[in-house]
């Protein structure tokens, strides 16, 4: 049996969630000021993967690696289109590096402009 589940973001540079293995990210939307992914879940399945999500603002900086090694998910807005963030989920080598970093680091890297924002 499959069903749409949704999984919030965090808005951070990085990102691991943890959803059914065998799930299709089907889009990136906000519901009410939060974004989530959406993603086609096979309720069955009792095995779970975490899978790595990179988020961009507008005009900043992504690594051609990141570029190379990611799939485009898709865009969405905060603080009524002040913000526009386009959301990639990295896979192959460039995943298991985040995951490393991610996992040394408590902190989650928040963008110095939507800090700003949310103060």
């Amino acid at each position: 049996m499959y069903a749409v589940w949704k999984f919030p973001l965090v808005i951070d540079d990085y990102q691991e969630i943890e959803m059914p293995s065998l799930s299709k990210v089907l889009t990136v939307q906000t519901q009410g000021e939060t974004p989530c992914i959406f993603a086609l879940c096979e309720t069955t399945i009792p095995h779970k993967v975490k899978r790595v999500f990179r988020i961009a603002g507008t005009g900043h900086p992504i690594d051609n690696v990141e570029v190379a090694s990611s799939d485009y998910i898709g865009t969405f807005q905060q603080f009524d289109g002040g913000l526009v963030f386009h959301v990639f989920e990295v896979k192959g080598d460039e995943k298991k590096v985040i995951q490393s970093q991610l996992n040394a680091s408590a902190e989650p890297i928040v963008t110095e402009r939507y800090a700003r924002l949310c103060a």
